[in-house]
């Protein structure tokens, strides 16, 4: 397919999208995601699909409504009707929207495709994940610059004591303990474990 006739072809599916928004409560937000959803898919090298116009439009509209939770609070939105719309079968548009979804690599409260007040409700976004794959909440987390002033000495002395202290209360258990030598390696254990950033 050419660069043209694959414009041309997304052209078609935006406006055969537009020709039923009319019979779908929707607002200025939801034209621009769902354009961008069909733009974002013809713009991939790959997946490509020579589905029947009416199809893709219904299955893109299909995949929009789930993606935002549409089809819970208004009926309109439901697979059924949006199938109707195109004159189509329920089972078509939902397994189309499955092959697209899949070539868009789509995860749930996707920030490219979602409306943002759903993409507010994200729990993911409370959390932040550190790079040894611990996750606590972002108001758990502490500042690079308290890690930054870390005192290295006082912490392994603190360590030390520790690991000292629970050796002489469990004199009957094996237990092999391994503290750094080095302080730089030690800083740098801690600020990987201290600090993070959300990785999504």
């Amino acid at each position: 397919m050419t660069r043209n006739n694959n414009i041309k072809r997304y052209e078609k599916i935006i406006n055969s999208i537009s020709d039923r928004l009319d019979y779908l409560k929707h607002g200025e937000e939801d034209i621009k995601l769902i354009n961008k959803l069909v733009i974002s898919y013809h713009r991939k090298r790959n997946h490509k699909s020579f589905s029947d116009i009416n199809v893709m439009a219904g299955s893109f509209l299909w995949l929009y409504s789930k993606m935002n939770f549409l089809w819970e609070e208004n009926k309109e939105w439901m697979q059924k009707n949006i199938a109707g719309l195109f004159n189509l079968k329920p089972d078509t548009i939902s397994a189309k929207s499955r092959e697209l979804s899949k070539a868009l690599k789509i995860k749930v409260f996707d920030q490219r495709f979602c409306r943002s007040e759903i993409v507010e409700q994200d729990p993911l976004l409370a959390l932040i994940k550190y790079p040894y794959g611990f996750i606590i909440p972002k108001n758990m987390a502490i500042p690079n610059s308290k890690v930054e002033n870390f005192n290295i000495d006082k912490t392994i002395k603190a360590l030390s004591e520790i690991f000292s202290n629970n050796n002489k209360n469990e004199k009957d258990k094996t237990k092999e303990i391994k503290i750094y030598d080095s302080k730089q390696n030690v800083k740098r254990d801690f600020q990987k474990v201290l600090t993070g950033y959300c990785k999504r």
